[in-house]
């Protein structure tokens, strides 16, 4: 039976807990203030990844630490989205224009080294690529980094506002830009199966 329940004026219900299931169930929006926290999984919330989150999925297993998101839709065009935006503003809302070089988003992986949970591993950042933003255009670039064994952050990989890539070189300025920086080896290496199928190659082909 149901232990407790908050109702509208009308008698519609928008809190219940249900104490036989156990379950609560909320109908309408929920609103957690800035400055406090929702955690599952957990009574507290764990200081990783160099910050101490305020929402946070904690577990023991995969199941237990995994966010799904679903969308189920006969729309093609419609699909799941995890989105990042920033404004270059403190006020929660403001549309003060963000900066060239800015850091919009990131998804970073973090270990735990035996004495806390904050050594960065590796990194996708979003970042502004566009000296001349404007409402409505904004250029924008991808960095892979990796962190050598010095625990050095670097970036391995950058896509650029014209789509140009570079591999060890953060301003490519071809389409494809390969750079080694240090080390031993060769900058580009192909290797096949040594049969007649799997021999590497190159092609280039002139469409003009």
């Amino acid at each position: 039976a149901n232990a407790f329940e908050v109702s509208q004026a009308d008698g519609t219900a928008i809190l219940t807990v249900d104490s036989s299931t156990p379950k609560v169930t909320i109908t309408g929006d929920t609103y957690v203030a800035n400055g406090s926290g929702v955690i599952v999984g957990h009574t507290a919330q764990v200081a990783m990844g160099e910050v101490t989150a305020e929402t946070q999925i904690l577990g023991t297993t995969e199941t237990d630490a995994t966010l799904a998101i679903g969308l189920f839709s006969t729309t093609d065009a419609l699909s799941p989205s995890l989105k990042f935006v920033k404004g270059g503003h403190a006020t929660i809302g403001s549309n003060t224009t963000v900066a060239d070089n800015e850091e919009l988003g990131k998804i970073q992986a973090y270990g735990s080294d035996g004495s806390d949970h904050d050594t960065l591993s590796s990194e996708i950042a979003f970042n502004i690529d566009d000296d001349g933003v404007g409402a409505g255009t904004l250029g924008g670039e991808i960095l892979l980094k990796t962190s050598g064994k010095d625990g050095t952050l670097d970036t391995a990989v950058t896509i650029d506002s014209s789509q140009n890539v570079g591999i060890g070189e953060t301003t490519p300025t071809a389409m494809l830009h390969v750079k080694r920086l240090s080390g031993s080896g060769g900058a580009l290496k192909l290797e096949g199966n040594h049969d007649s199928v799997g021999m590497p190659s190159v092609s280039f082909i002139n469409n003009s």
